[in-house]
């Protein structure tokens, strides 16, 4: 018998080491109100350092990510030797700043108006800075905010809030005012270390003859001075319209007398989101928090409980339905700890105007201080909605149906807000 051999052919690589190539100088162009400091801060390399595609692709992304821009490009030219490269960066600023007023509908609040002036290239410097007012049925606040993203050019940022609220809750009004003082610091690619110092002044007034006691108990001034540290990590491509990445934060804050309040409790929240990317464009999300509070009901004030229910928790509910009710009134009371699930689909609908459509799952309860954390007591929801990223900000309109409706609430709901996602 003949036998068949395989033809075998012999390959040889020949690899030949050149020098490595260095960035000489960088080059930046188009930025006609961003100043240069503000780009070369955000680019992950700098001149003299070793040429590497990696560090391009995240100075593209860094600086897309500042949202300042219409257009990146960073492309690459000879330098004065073989081994010398350019950088050239090139931008298209677009408008960052807004003055605008108007007037809208929102579930909670019915009819209100709102006046913003907001710019998030302050000088063109990077910086922050926003004034704002709102005036609705139940809630007027007012509000100043700054924010310098580097602080003394190094890499901590530094933010600074004040602000007075006055607040129609169903049984008691809350009015106040107090500030923030907020310090961050990244560390990793994504992730970012905050500091925060709060302080708060609330007077509770208008209680309702037939409130519950324990809200009747709040009736009168409280102090709040309390200290927050949180870790986050954010991989998402975009803040509101996101198609991959996840934000994972934790969060703890305590509030004493030792820091000169009359609350007295510890606060710990966890958060995690994540986008899958799916086929023809469309995004799935799955979204997971909990939180817990330490601390006797009469060292925290009852806004400071977990409240479920409405566009940002379990929709197809009204604010504060989904938790603890006092047995004798049916007042909202809140709970000292939670859990939420939120499952969405989203779909393109006009794409360049930022309009997506989505489909949605919640399930989720709040916890008095004696009952234990049970996942068979999560309400449940599903609807729909569209969301726009407008020129005033996000818009969102759902609809959520009760899915384990109880006599004393309704089959459905319609909500709008204008603000950000959770």
């Amino acid at each position: 018998m003949e036998s068949k051999k395989e033809p075998i052919a012999e390959v040889a690589y020949e690899i030949r080491k050149k020098k490595k190539v260095y960035i000489q100088r960088i080059n930046i162009s188009g930025n006609t109100k961003t100043r240069d400091k503000v780009i070369r801060r955000e680019l992950a390399i700098s001149e003299g350092d070793m040429y590497r595609t990696s560090l391009l692709k995240r100075s593209s992304y860094n600086l897309k990510r500042l949202d300042y821009f219409e257009k990146v490009e960073l492309e690459t030219s000879k330098g004065t030797a073989n081994n010398l490269m350019e950088l050239n960066v090139k931008v298209k600023e677009k408008p960052t700043g807004a003055i605008s007023f108007g007037a809208g509908y929102s579930s909670e609040e019915s009819i209100f108006a709102v006046g913003q002036i907001y710019q998030r290239n302050f000088l063109g410097k990077g910086q922050k800075l926003a004034l704002q007012a709102q005036l609705g049925r139940e809630t007027q606040r007012y509000s100043i905010s700054f924010t310098e993203p580097w602080l003394m050019d190094t890499h901590f940022s530094l933010g600074l809030d004040a602000y007075n609220l006055a607040y129609d809750y169903d049984d008691y009004t809350k009015d106040s005012f107090g500030g923030n003082l907020r310090l961050s610091y990244p560390f990793g690619d994504w992730s970012r270390f905050y500091f925060t110092y709060s302080y708060e002044d609330a007077d509770i007034t208008d209680v309702a003859y037939d409130a519950a006691l324990v809200i009747k108990d709040q009736e009168g001034k409280h102090t709040k001075s309390s200290v927050t540290f949180a870790l986050e990590r954010d991989t998402r491509d975009h803040p509101f319209l996101a198609t991959q990445g996840s934000d994972n934060s934790i969060s703890i804050e305590y509030a004493g007398k030792a820091l000169g309040g009359d609350s007295d409790f510890v606060k710990y929240i966890v958060n995690s989101g994540w986008y899958i990317p799916l086929v023809w464009k469309t995004v799935g999300f799955i979204h997971v928090k909990g939180g817990y509070i330490s601390g006797s009901r009469d060292d925290v004030p009852l806004y400071e409980r977990f409240y479920l229910g409405g566009i940002n928790s379990v929709r197809g509910f009204e604010y504060g339905d989904v938790g603890p009710q006092d047995p004798e009134t049916g007042d909202d009371i809140g709970g000292n700890k939670f859990g939420q699930v939120n499952l969405e689909f989203l779909f393109p609908l006009l794409e360049k105007m930022g309009v997506r459509g989505v489909i949605f799952f919640d399930a989720g309860n709040a916890f008095d201080n004696d009952e234990d954390f049970d996942i068979s007591k999560f309400r449940t929801s599903a609807g729909g909605g569209i969301r726009w990223h407008s020129p005033m900000g996000p818009l969102r309109l759902e609809w959520g149906y009760n899915l384990d409706k109880r006599d004393d609430e309704d089959q459905s709901k319609w909500e709008f807000s204008m603000g950000l996602f959770f």
